[in-house]
């Protein structure tokens, strides 16, 4: 009954949703998170071409390793499956 008084007296402040009060109280800038998430998202791009594509590639061809290329093949999917999921909202 306390509610509806309030909101009927032009009282009721609604509940922020969880995201607007962590941008609330978050020190950065808009222009700094845009920053900051092209370089993270740059030099991932960076690592997955480094550490899985060009060393699935050398561990066949040069260094002769089939077990090695296999466990690169599997990181490659892992990370392809966990950047997939990751465009799901809250699959965390």
């Amino acid at each position: 009954m306390e509610k509806l008084r309030r909101v009927l007296g032009g009282q009721d402040e609604e509940d922020q949703g969880g995201l607007t009060e962590v941008l609330d109280t978050t020190t950065l800038s808009y222009s700094t998170r845009i920053k900051f998430f092209i370089i993270c998202f740059a030099s991932g791009i960076l690592c997955s071409i480094l550490l899985c594509l060009i060393l699935t590639l050398c561990s066949v061809f040069w260094w002769h390793k089939k077990g090695l290329a296999i466990i690169f093949c599997i990181l490659q999917f892992l990370a392809m499956s966990w950047y997939s999921i990751s465009y799901i909202p809250f699959a965390r």
